[in-house]
Protein backbone atom coordinates (compact mmCIF):
# COMPACT_ATOMS: atom_id res chain seq x y z
CA UNK A 1 0.00 0.00 0.00
CA UNK A 2 2.91 2.37 0.75
CA UNK A 3 4.47 2.04 -2.72
CA UNK A 4 1.04 2.22 -4.31
CA UNK A 5 0.37 5.50 -2.47
CA UNK A 6 3.69 6.91 -3.67
CA UNK A 7 2.77 6.11 -7.28
CA UNK A 8 -0.69 7.70 -7.04
CA UNK A 9 0.60 10.86 -5.36
CA UNK A 10 3.43 11.16 -7.88
CA UNK A 11 1.11 10.73 -10.88
CA UNK A 12 -1.46 13.12 -9.40
CA UNK A 13 1.26 15.76 -8.98
CA UNK A 14 2.24 15.31 -12.62
CA UNK A 15 -1.37 15.70 -13.71
CA UNK A 16 -1.92 18.87 -11.65
CA UNK A 17 1.19 20.59 -13.04
CA UNK A 18 0.31 19.46 -16.56
CA UNK A 19 3.38 17.35 -17.29
CA UNK A 20 3.19 13.61 -17.83
CA UNK A 21 6.28 12.22 -19.57
CA UNK A 22 6.57 8.56 -20.48
CA UNK A 23 10.36 8.74 -20.41
CA UNK A 24 11.46 7.81 -16.89
CA UNK A 25 14.62 9.94 -16.91
CA UNK A 26 12.88 13.00 -18.37
CA UNK A 27 10.14 12.67 -15.76
CA UNK A 28 12.72 12.53 -12.95
CA UNK A 29 14.52 15.64 -14.23
CA UNK A 30 11.22 17.53 -14.62
CA UNK A 31 10.17 16.51 -11.12
CA UNK A 32 13.17 18.31 -9.63
CA UNK A 33 13.46 21.29 -12.00
CA UNK A 34 10.05 21.99 -13.57
CA UNK A 35 7.42 20.60 -11.20
CA UNK A 36 8.21 22.91 -8.23
CA UNK A 37 7.70 26.04 -10.36
CA UNK A 38 4.42 24.83 -11.84
CA UNK A 39 3.31 23.65 -8.40
CA UNK A 40 3.81 27.16 -6.99
CA UNK A 41 2.00 28.68 -9.98
CA UNK A 42 -0.93 26.31 -9.36
CA UNK A 43 -1.18 27.45 -5.74
CA UNK A 44 -0.73 31.15 -6.46
CA UNK A 45 -3.41 31.05 -9.17
CA UNK A 46 -5.86 29.63 -6.65
CA UNK A 47 -4.78 32.16 -4.00
CA UNK A 48 -5.22 35.17 -6.29
CA UNK A 49 -8.50 33.97 -7.83
CA UNK A 50 -10.57 36.34 -5.59
CA UNK A 51 -8.30 39.22 -6.67
CA UNK A 52 -9.11 38.50 -10.30
CA UNK A 53 -12.84 38.60 -9.51
CA UNK A 54 -12.35 41.86 -7.58
CA UNK A 55 -10.55 43.56 -10.47
CA UNK A 56 -13.22 42.50 -12.97
CA UNK A 57 -16.01 43.69 -10.69
CA UNK A 58 -14.20 46.94 -9.94
CA UNK A 59 -13.66 47.59 -13.65
CA UNK A 60 -17.35 46.96 -14.37
CA UNK A 61 -18.46 49.29 -11.55
CA UNK A 62 -16.06 52.05 -12.64
CA UNK A 63 -17.29 51.67 -16.22
CA UNK A 64 -20.91 51.90 -15.08
CA UNK A 65 -20.11 54.88 -12.87
CA UNK A 66 -18.38 56.59 -15.78
CA UNK A 67 -21.53 56.22 -17.89
CA UNK A 68 -23.69 57.58 -15.04
CA UNK A 69 -21.42 60.60 -14.53
CA UNK A 70 -21.38 61.26 -18.28
CA UNK A 71 -25.18 61.21 -18.63
CA UNK A 72 -26.32 62.74 -15.34
CA UNK A 73 -25.43 65.94 -13.60
CA UNK A 74 -23.30 64.79 -10.67
CA UNK A 75 -21.24 67.35 -8.78
CA UNK A 76 -17.45 67.04 -8.71
CA UNK A 77 -17.55 66.97 -4.90
CA UNK A 78 -19.65 63.79 -4.90
CA UNK A 79 -17.69 61.94 -7.63
CA UNK A 80 -14.69 60.90 -5.43
CA UNK A 81 -17.10 59.43 -2.85
CA UNK A 82 -18.81 57.39 -5.57
CA UNK A 83 -15.49 56.00 -6.80
CA UNK A 84 -14.49 55.14 -3.23
CA UNK A 85 -17.83 53.40 -2.73
CA UNK A 86 -17.28 51.29 -5.85
CA UNK A 87 -13.77 50.42 -4.71
CA UNK A 88 -14.72 49.25 -1.23
CA UNK A 89 -18.05 47.70 -2.25
CA UNK A 90 -16.34 45.47 -4.81
CA UNK A 91 -13.68 44.57 -2.23
CA UNK A 92 -16.34 43.50 0.30
CA UNK A 93 -18.04 41.31 -2.32
CA UNK A 94 -14.71 39.66 -3.22
CA UNK A 95 -13.67 39.06 0.40
CA UNK A 96 -17.05 37.78 1.60
CA UNK A 97 -17.90 35.63 -1.41
CA UNK A 98 -20.14 32.59 -0.93
CA UNK A 99 -18.47 29.42 0.48
CA UNK A 100 -19.47 27.45 -2.61
CA UNK A 101 -17.05 29.61 -4.64
CA UNK A 102 -13.93 28.84 -2.57
CA UNK A 103 -14.54 25.95 -0.15
CA UNK A 104 -13.25 23.15 -2.42
CA UNK A 105 -9.52 23.97 -2.25
CA UNK A 106 -9.27 24.62 -5.99
CA UNK A 107 -10.25 21.01 -6.77
CA UNK A 108 -11.87 20.42 -10.16
CA UNK A 109 -14.12 17.53 -11.21
CA UNK A 110 -11.52 16.21 -13.66
CA UNK A 111 -8.98 15.93 -10.84
CA UNK A 112 -11.25 13.44 -9.06
CA UNK A 113 -11.77 11.43 -12.23
CA UNK A 114 -7.99 11.22 -12.74
CA UNK A 115 -7.32 10.06 -9.18
CA UNK A 116 -10.11 7.45 -9.33
CA UNK A 117 -8.62 6.16 -12.60
CA UNK A 118 -5.21 5.92 -10.92
CA UNK A 119 -6.66 4.02 -7.95
CA UNK A 120 -8.33 1.53 -10.28
CA UNK A 121 -5.11 1.18 -12.28
CA UNK A 122 -3.13 0.40 -9.11
CA UNK A 123 -5.59 -2.28 -8.06
CA UNK A 124 -7.63 -0.58 -5.34
CA UNK A 125 -10.97 -2.37 -5.69
CA UNK A 126 -12.66 -2.41 -2.26
CA UNK A 127 -13.88 0.13 0.29
CA UNK A 128 -11.44 -1.32 2.84
CA UNK A 129 -8.48 -0.72 0.50
CA UNK A 130 -9.62 2.85 -0.13
CA UNK A 131 -9.77 3.46 3.62
CA UNK A 132 -6.23 2.09 4.08
CA UNK A 133 -5.09 4.39 1.30
CA UNK A 134 -6.80 7.32 3.04
CA UNK A 135 -4.91 6.57 6.26
CA UNK A 136 -1.55 6.92 4.49
CA UNK A 137 -2.71 10.12 2.75
CA UNK A 138 -3.58 11.54 6.17
CA UNK A 139 -0.01 10.91 7.36
CA UNK A 140 1.38 12.47 4.18
CA UNK A 141 -0.81 15.53 4.76
CA UNK A 142 0.57 15.86 8.30
CA UNK A 143 4.12 15.82 6.90
CA UNK A 144 3.27 18.48 4.32
CA UNK A 145 1.74 20.71 7.01
CA UNK A 146 4.85 20.22 9.14
CA UNK A 147 7.07 21.51 6.32
CA UNK A 148 4.78 24.48 5.66
CA UNK A 149 4.89 25.37 9.37
CA UNK A 150 8.69 25.30 9.19
CA UNK A 151 8.65 27.66 6.19
CA UNK A 152 6.39 30.07 8.09
CA UNK A 153 8.65 29.88 11.14
CA UNK A 154 11.73 30.53 9.00
CA UNK A 155 10.21 33.65 7.37
CA UNK A 156 8.97 34.92 10.73
CA UNK A 157 12.34 34.32 12.42
CA UNK A 158 14.22 36.06 9.61
CA UNK A 159 11.96 39.11 9.88
CA UNK A 160 12.29 39.16 13.68
CA UNK A 161 16.10 39.07 13.48
CA UNK A 162 16.05 41.89 10.96
CA UNK A 163 13.85 44.03 13.24
CA UNK A 164 16.28 43.33 16.08
CA UNK A 165 19.12 44.47 13.83
CA UNK A 166 17.22 47.69 13.01
CA UNK A 167 16.65 48.33 16.71
CA UNK A 168 20.39 48.03 17.41
CA UNK A 169 21.25 50.19 14.40
CA UNK A 170 18.77 52.89 15.46
CA UNK A 171 20.68 53.34 18.72
CA UNK A 172 23.83 53.82 16.64
CA UNK A 173 22.09 56.65 14.72
CA UNK A 174 22.04 58.76 17.88
CA UNK A 175 25.82 59.07 17.62
CA UNK A 176 25.62 60.50 14.09
CA UNK A 177 24.72 63.94 12.83
CA UNK A 178 24.45 65.98 9.66
CA UNK A 179 25.37 64.29 6.38
CA UNK A 180 26.45 61.03 8.04
CA UNK A 181 23.02 60.65 9.63
CA UNK A 182 21.27 61.46 6.34
CA UNK A 183 23.30 58.84 4.43
CA UNK A 184 22.77 56.20 7.13
CA UNK A 185 19.00 56.80 7.22
CA UNK A 186 18.77 56.68 3.41
CA UNK A 187 20.65 53.38 3.30
CA UNK A 188 18.57 51.95 6.14
CA UNK A 189 15.24 52.91 4.53
CA UNK A 190 16.17 51.32 1.19
CA UNK A 191 17.32 48.15 2.98
CA UNK A 192 14.06 48.07 4.96
CA UNK A 193 12.00 48.35 1.77
CA UNK A 194 13.99 45.60 0.02
CA UNK A 195 13.75 43.32 3.04
CA UNK A 196 10.01 43.96 3.32
CA UNK A 197 9.48 43.13 -0.35
CA UNK A 198 11.61 40.00 -0.03
CA UNK A 199 9.55 38.93 2.99
CA UNK A 200 6.29 39.45 1.11
CA UNK A 201 7.65 37.43 -1.82
CA UNK A 202 8.70 34.63 0.54
CA UNK A 203 5.27 34.61 2.22
CA UNK A 204 3.59 34.51 -1.20
CA UNK A 205 5.67 31.45 -2.14
CA UNK A 206 4.77 29.74 1.15
CA UNK A 207 1.07 30.49 0.59
CA UNK A 208 1.33 29.25 -3.01
CA UNK A 209 2.97 26.02 -1.84
CA UNK A 210 0.31 25.57 0.84
CA UNK A 211 -2.57 26.14 -1.59
CA UNK A 212 -1.11 23.75 -4.17
CA UNK A 213 -0.57 21.09 -1.49
CA UNK A 214 -4.17 21.50 -0.33
CA UNK A 215 -5.37 21.05 -3.92
CA UNK A 216 -3.25 17.89 -4.22
CA UNK A 217 -4.34 16.31 -0.95
CA UNK A 218 -8.01 17.31 -1.20
CA UNK A 219 -8.19 16.02 -4.79
CA UNK A 220 -7.12 12.62 -3.49
CA UNK A 221 -9.37 12.76 -0.40
CA UNK A 222 -12.46 13.85 -2.37
CA UNK A 223 -11.71 11.19 -4.99
CA UNK A 224 -11.56 8.55 -2.24
CA UNK A 225 -15.02 9.58 -1.02
CA UNK A 226 -16.40 9.48 -4.57
CA UNK A 227 -14.77 6.11 -5.24
CA UNK A 228 -16.17 4.61 -2.02
CA UNK A 229 -19.64 5.84 -3.02
CA UNK A 230 -19.24 4.12 -6.41
CA UNK A 231 -18.08 0.86 -4.80
CA UNK A 232 -20.91 0.92 -2.26
CA UNK A 233 -23.49 1.39 -5.02
CA UNK A 234 -22.05 -1.58 -6.92
CA UNK A 235 -22.15 -3.76 -3.80
CA UNK A 236 -25.81 -2.85 -3.23
CA UNK A 237 -26.88 -3.73 -6.76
Amino acid sequence: MFELTQKIISQTEAYLVGFEARNKHLNKIARWLWFPLMYLVLGLKDFFKPTKFWWLLLFALFLLLGVVIENFEISKEVTPYLFNFCFYFSMVLAIFSMPSTYAYYGVEKEYLSKVITLMKKEGIRTVGEVELFEQIIEKVHDRINSRISFYKWLVGMTWTLYLLYINIETKFFTTLSGEELSLALSKNVSTFIMTGLATLAALSLVVGYKRASETLVKSIEFACVDYKAILLKKSNV
